[in-house]
């Protein structure tokens, strides 16, 4: 199994306004029996036992934030386990870079503080996807292990159960792989709804998920030759942390010689699909036995619940979605989403989750 996972919960999470904001994003949402995004997250990261560190990258500003979410996880426990909560290690951000800059300081940081000879292979998490099938997760998580110790960027794929336009999409190679894994032959974009069907028909393409496994050495190799200015920003980083805890979780903090402002300031923002694996020939897929939803758009979050928060009464209504933290009526309506949160209302017609980032961004 990975020796270590990294959980990224950094993002904003624009899409899910106005539940999520800069002051309380999405991973710090509570829906479906009361955990949030994130102690799901790293409830299930637990259930894969590793031997190292489960590492939670976030924004600064959301450290002691998190600290509090994790500590309240292992108060009441994980999945009926004790919480591993000695293996816990926070980094704030200094700000958002995406995701590539956050798995390469993780990786300097997991490559300088392990002895000669030890090699680590890390699991990439997004704090924000629904899974609930743990032990295909776990089972899955196996195959990928075994596939990044071979010299591999692995990704898991999922079989698409629509045309959707919402994801990003893995093409598989014809004829690779050993039917639980396949060769890469390309990522493709969003698509629109006539090239989502024809995905489908295909045979050939799976939704890219976001998750990744990959020992750090073969990733930060692969980021040199790839996107060497990230490389280069945190070449030198994560030899000088110092650490202190918050609750018993330790938090790595910057200190003069770690460089992480530094590094923040000089790498570009980019994804690790952009940075690396669209451009790697060496990027294998573990089609994933396990369910997947990505919870970024109130589409997504409201296939689970048609009332998620508060109290709801529709009237000759349906195929509705409330997340509110007032009462709300509905009458005489259909295909909504209406969400009350932090002095704030959106209603949205199914289908245009997607577009609420830019309400988000005129600061309404």
């Amino acid at each position: 199994m990975f020796t270590d996972v990294l959980i990224l919960a950094g993002g904003v999470g624009e899409r899910l306004w106005p539940a999520s904001t800069v002051e309380r994003p999405k991973q710090f949402m509570r829906l479906f029996g009361g955990r949030s995004f994130l102690q799901e997250t790293v409830a299930r990261a637990a259930l894969l036992d590793v031997p190292g560190k489960i590492i939670i990258v976030t924004r600064k500003r959301w450290v002691d934030m998190t600290a509090e979410e994790l500590l309240a996880l292992a108060e009441k426990g994980a999945g009926g386990k004790k919480f591993p909560l000695e293996k816990i290690v926070l980094i704030g951000e200094p700000c958002g870079k995406n995701t590539a800059p956050a798995a390469a300081l993780v990786c300097n940081y997991l490559l300088k503080g392990r002895a000669a000879g030890e090699t680590p292979n890390l699991l990439v998490l997004p704090s924000d996807h629904i899974i609930t099938d743990t032990e295909n997760f776990v089972r899955d998580g196996e195959t990928a292990c075994a596939c990044s110790m071979k010299n591999a960027i692995v990704v898991f794929g999922i079989p698409p159960r629509s045309a959707e336009t919402g994801f990003g999409y893995i093409e598989v190679a014809e004829g690779d792989g050993d039917g639980k894994t396949a060769k890469v032959a390309r990522f493709k974009e969003k698509p629109d709804e006539r090239t989502a069907k024809e995905y489908i028909r295909s045979g050939k393409h799976y939704w890219n998920s976001g998750l990744y496994g990959f020992r750090p050495d073969f990733y930060l190799g692969e980021l040199a030759k790839y996107a060497p200015d990230v490389f280069r920003a945190f070449d030198s980083c994560g030899g000088a942390f110092t650490q202190d805890a918050v609750g018993g979780i330790g938090v790595l903090r910057d200190s003069a010689d770690a460089g992480i402002e530094a590094a923040y300031r000089n790498t570009p923002s980019v994804s690790i699909d952009y940075a690396v694996s669209e451009k790697s020939d060496s990027v294998v897929m573990v089609k994933a036995a396990f369910d997947w939803d990505d919870a970024g758009t109130w589409d997504a979050v409201s296939k689970y619940e048609e009332a998620a928060s508060g109290r709801a009464a529709a009237v000759l209504s349906e195929n509705n979605f409330v997340y509110s933290d007032v009462p709300v009526a509905l009458c005489g309506v259909e295909d909504l989403c209406v969400i009350i949160q932090n002095g704030r209302a959106l209603v949205m017609k199914k289908g245009y989750g997607n577009e609420v980032k830019k309400i988000a961004e005129k600061g309404v």
